[in-house]
């Protein structure tokens, strides 16, 4: 028989979950759809909550004012994408509305570079 050493390690315990999340209301089709997403991947309820959570990306929004940029700023290159298509399908150049569209750009950088 080995004899016993007296450094060994001890098995690593698992933390005490004592916390609570507060709770998330939601229709009985979601619950539903957790809960059997929970069951298809083998967790219990809480531990695929937890998993959900803590494992999603959330991508943080700094600013009304900035939220506004993009949509105008999508806007403007959705403008520009049909341009572009328009004159690839014509063989035409709208001079006057891609000037327009460039100065629009040139106003919003402006705002954003100049504006506190």
């Amino acid at each position: 028989m080995p004899p016993k050493c007296e450094t060994q390690e001890k098995p690593e315990t698992k933390p005490k979950r004592t916390s609570f999340l507060p709770r998330t209301r939601c229709t009985e089709t979601e619950r539903l759809a957790v809960e059997k997403k929970a069951a298809q991947s083998g967790l219990s309820l809480s531990e695929y909550q937890r998993r959900a959570i803590l494992d999603c990306v959330v991508i943080e929004q700094k600013s009304i004012l900035e939220s506004k940029v993009v949509r105008e700023l999508s806007a403007i290159g959705n403008n520009l994408n049909q341009l572009v298509r328009k004159t690839h399908i014509h063989d035409e150049t709208d001079s006057q509305k891609m000037r327009d569209l460039l100065a629009t750009i040139d106003r919003i950088i402006m705002g954003l570079v100049c504006d506190p």
